[in-house]
């Protein structure tokens, strides 16, 4: 004689669409031999009832679009142990309980967030009773449910420490990591027969909503001049997910942030020239290769030669785009007041805010000063009130000078092909294509855009009837041109 591991949905109710809600999970084991009243002896005994007294009725659908099957008779019993056989699941043909008394089982509402680590927006929620104690006799039927082996979840969890991977997991605690929706699913499935409680599985949006505020906040921590609007954009940060605090710590926050930097990084936040190159080249990639290093080449010479000819003729002791930075600090210093302190050591007040400027150490409380390597809008009015020109101040690399030196080499033109003195090996030689199976689709000529640079963007509507944005002709109350004739 063999058993059958099957589910008990109780103490719900059959809702208008022949679907059983807001049931409690439990599990039993059945023999294939049992009749009529032996399966009714078992539930009841499962859940504690007095079968002479309450009257228990038993139902279960074979899909989503057929009524429920009810069991009243020795023959039912047969034919719903026949369908078992073939489909032995416990997630399939579940066995819906009603009973003329409800089950009295203790519970606890306690709600208890857990993380999905595949989709950060999405939220899992174990929802009712959560702590309850365990049945006997449940655990040989719990052991019929197989996850796969203890090696595979041992080799998965040290590939991902800290991510709970075995869906045979039991212990719940707040703020868990799991691997997948169905490690979660399938260990709290094992869980609520064990434990006699009914979960839920919920989507969180909350994270998807915060993905903009997290976004800006990264690159406000990014491009901060001092710790404290670090410190303070770090808390929002923590505040919204504090795992992006760990990943960001992780990394290192001198890798990317500039107050944080070993080196001062100015207005550069990374040296990658790549995106540069590639947004200019995307339309020479489908030539060949000669012709695309001569594309290159005449790039490059290109760009050498302009930059040469502004800082030859630029009249300004800096490169234009530091003489247009000075030039909107000079317009922010207007409104400043300035009180000498000593000879180098002067405090800036912008309105009742107050910084302190050094002129010789070259530093500000703002952080600028220092790290710009270029008189802030404090060290410009310090400056003002001194009548000292700004040009000591500066960094040399910022020079029309240093500007020259970098551009001062010059890229030859080549002659023509036809006039080339070829080696007889190298056109003897055969370069063959590289290997490889060239992917599916048309190529791509852009590059992938990250969300912060188009995933805000708005689309304007206009009016075609007064030609005005932001509203469109059927929701329209200006008056037409023509009509005011």
């Amino acid at each position: 004689m063999t058993n059958l591991a099957v589910l008990l949905y109780f103490n719900g109710r059959w809702d208008p669409s022949n679907k059983y809600t807001n049931y409690v999970a439990d599990g039993v084991l059945i023999n294939t031999e049992s009749n009529f009243a032996t399966l009714v002896s078992i539930i009841a005994t499962q859940l504690s009832i007095d079968a002479s007294t309450s009257k228990v009725e038993i139902r279960y659908k074979i899909d989503e679009r057929s009524p429920p099957i009810q069991i009243h008779n020795d023959m039912g019993v047969k034919v719903y142990v026949e369908t078992k056989k073939e489909h032995r699941d416990m997630a399939k043909y579940h066995l819906c309980v009603t009973t003329t008394e409800p089950v009295n089982l203790e519970t606890n509402s306690t709600l208890i967030p857990l993380l999905c680590s595949d989709t950060s927006e999405d939220m899992r929620v174990i929802h009712n009773s959560y702590f309850s104690n365990t049945f006997n006799g449940i655990g040989e039927a719990i052991g019929l449910i197989g996850f796969g082996s203890c090696e595979e979840v041992d080799e998965l969890e040290e590939l991902a420490p800290g991510i709970i991977v075995n869906p045979n997991h039991s212990l719940f605690e707040k703020d868990q990591v799991y691997k997948n929706k169905y490690v979660l699913t399938s260990a709290l499935k094992r869980h609520s027969i064990l434990k006699h409680f009914q979960f839920k599985t919920t989507r969180s949006s909350s994270i998807r909503k915060s993905q903009q505020r997290v976004t800006e906040l990264f690159y406000s921590m990014a491009k901060t001049y001092t710790m404290t609007e670090f410190n303070q954009c770090m808390t929002i940060v923590e505040k919204i997910d504090k795992r992006i605090k760990d990943y960001l710590l992780n990394i290192g926050y001198n890798k990317w942030s500039r107050v944080h930097a070993e080196v001062n990084r100015t207005w550069m936040m990374t040296s990658n020239i790549a995106e540069s190159v590639n947004s200019r080249t995307r339309h020479a990639k489908v030539l060949t290769v000669l012709h695309l290093l001569e594309f290159m080449r005449q790039l490059v010479q290109k760009w050498n030669n302009n930059n040469r000819s502004k800082a030859t003729f630029s009249g300004f002791h800096l490169g234009k785009k530091y003489e247009n930075i000075l030039r909107y600090n000079k317009t922010a210093s207007e409104k400043l007041r300035v009180i000498e302190t000593n000879k180098y050591v002067y405090t800036v007040l912008d309105g009742i805010t107050q910084f302190t400027v050094c002129l010789h150490q070259r530093t500000c409380t703002c952080g600028r000063f220092q790290l710009d390597e270029l008189p802030c809008p404090h060290a410009l009015a310090v400056l003002t009130i001194k009548h000292t020109g700004y040009e000591k101040y500066c960094s040399d690399y910022y020079t029309r000078k240093n500007l020259l030196l970098t551009y001062q080499f010059q890229m030859d033109p080549l002659p023509d092909e036809s006039t080339w003195n070829t080696p007889t090996h190298v056109l003897e030689e055969v370069v063959l294509p590289p290997h490889g199976k060239r992917p599916p689709g048309r190529p791509k000529n852009k590059r992938h855009t990250q969300l912060r640079e188009d995933g805000f963007k708005k689309a304007k509507i206009t009016c075609s009837n007064c030609g005005q944005q932001d509203h469109n002709r059927k929701t329209c109350k200006n008056v037409r041109p023509y009509d005011q004739e």
